[in-house]
């Protein structure tokens, strides 16, 4: 798997993400479209969070963190959009340094054993984050159509080739 491609895939993934959350306001990062969803702010929180259980989960020999309720848990206390738009930041950031720290042969070494991605190649978390990334910034586009707003186009926040 080629390294710049997913280097490039990640800035891309945050990008659209950060796109179409930028039509909420702060004081919308409570909206959620119906008791017992995620609220917008929760939805990025989640992002995040998901992207730092990757890397944690592709570095540990346990494998992957499979107490989902301890996670869900964490994502119940965030507050202010500008904070959590900042942890997605910081989380894609260490996803880009994780993936420029590794050496291109080693994106093909097993993932350790388990339910989640058992022995997959290293790479598979980056596609996974891609897609579970791709999974909320649609849900968060619902979320602002609900709300009564049109949700940008995401890919006009596309970032440059080269960086």
């Amino acid at each position: 798997m080629n390294k710049k491609l997913l280097e490039y895939e990640l800035r891309s993934t945050e990008a659209f993400c950060l796109q179409v959350a930028s039509v909420f306001t702060d004081d919308e990062a409570t909206y959620r479209p119906q008791e017992g969803l995620m609220t917008v702010a929760q939805q990025l929180a989640h992002v995040a969070q998901t992207v730092d259980w990757f890397l944690e989960g592709a570095s540990s020999p346990q494998g992957f963190n499979l107490d989902f309720e301890s996670l869900a848990k964490e994502i119940q206390k965030v507050g202010a959009l500008p904070d959590v738009k900042a942890w997605v930041k910081r989380s894609f950031e260490s996803a880009r340094g994780f993936l420029n720290e590794l050496q291109e042969a080693s994106l093909s070494d097993p993932l350790p054993p388990g339910p989640i991605l058992g022995g997959m190649p290293k790479a598979a978390i980056f596609l996974g984050i891609i897609d579970h990334t791709a999974h909320h910034r649609g849900v968060l586009a619902m979320y602002a159509r609900t709300s009564g707003k049109v949700p940008p186009m995401p890919y006009e926040a596309a970032p440059a080739w080269e960086k």
